[in-house]
């Protein structure tokens, strides 16, 4: 790691890594060059059959303001940034592995959508929440409009997006989008001990459950029981990786 890196991946502890937001003079916003490798680092944890933990977190006083909006990027690399940030949320709320939003301060549009891809989030009391987008003239299309319903029901997700206000921990607390909120003191300690406890589990029946509760937000019960066979079959599979991307390209097709 070094000063110059904006995002890396580090070995935090036994069978968890930790991905870095590390822009902090400008509250770890991404701009393409960083999106990009935030994408390269996802598609290499799909694959990953030792981490059992994902933990997301950003360096300073912000965990994510999302896209940043001086870089000067040229019509074609607005398009891919875009397209990049909407399969990059998808992608970590299918990633084998559990994962986790660690925020400490501002959770804002684009990095607001990466901490609800996640299947849980922990934050500081001073945290800060929201989707801007439509105060400034944009629309949350990397996870706002997919993802957010799903978390936290349609009217709220209504009232996140419409209202473009930022709220903080006690809201969402009310929206059901904190799974604990810890002082800044002891966060980093607190956070890590939080994954340890999922460290023992099987990662092959912990992918198995995640992508089987996940398709059943996408199809009926009567679908998703036909897939929960298919789930049946990869637990006897001998070639348990193979069957999970199988069963994940199933989903990814939805």
């Amino acid at each position: 790691m070094t000063s110059e890196e904006t995002i890396f991946i580090e070995d935090t502890s036994k069978r968890i890594r930790t991905i870095v937001f590390n822009r902090p003079d400008v509250l770890n916003c991404f701009n393409i060059q960083t999106l990009r490798k935030f994408s390269n680092i996802i598609q290499e944890l799909k694959d990953d059959t030792k981490t059992r933990v994902v933990i997301f977190k950003g360096n300073g006083r912000a965990f994510s303001t999302g896209n940043d909006l001086k870089a000067n990027m040229s019509p074609a690399e607005s398009r891919e940034f875009q397209k990049r940030g909407r399969e990059l949320c998808f992608d970590i709320y299918t990633l084998p592995q559990i994962t986790i939003a660690a925020i400490r301060g501002f959770a804002l549009a684009g990095g607001f959508e990466i901490a609800i891809s996640c299947d849980f989030r922990i934050a500081t009391p001073d945290s800060q929440f929201g989707l801007p987008e439509i105060r400034i003239g944009l629309i949350p299309i990397w996870a706002g409009l997919n993802l957010l319903p799903k978390v936290v029901g349609l009217a709220n997700a209504k009232e996140i997006a419409f209202g473009t206000e930022r709220f903080d921990i006690e809201s969402a607390k009310k929206y059901g989008l904190i799974s604990k909120i810890i002082d800044p003191e002891r966060f980093d300690e607190e956070v890590l001990e939080f994954a340890k406890k999922y460290t023992s589990k099987s990662m092959h029946l912990i992918r198995l459950t995640k992508i089987g509760m996940i398709n059943s937000l996408e199809v009926s019960t009567t679908e998703n029981m036909a897939f929960i066979d298919d789930i049946f079959e990869a637990f006897a599979s001998k070639n348990k990786t193979e069957a999970f991307r199988k069963l994940h390209s199933v989903v990814a097709k939805r």
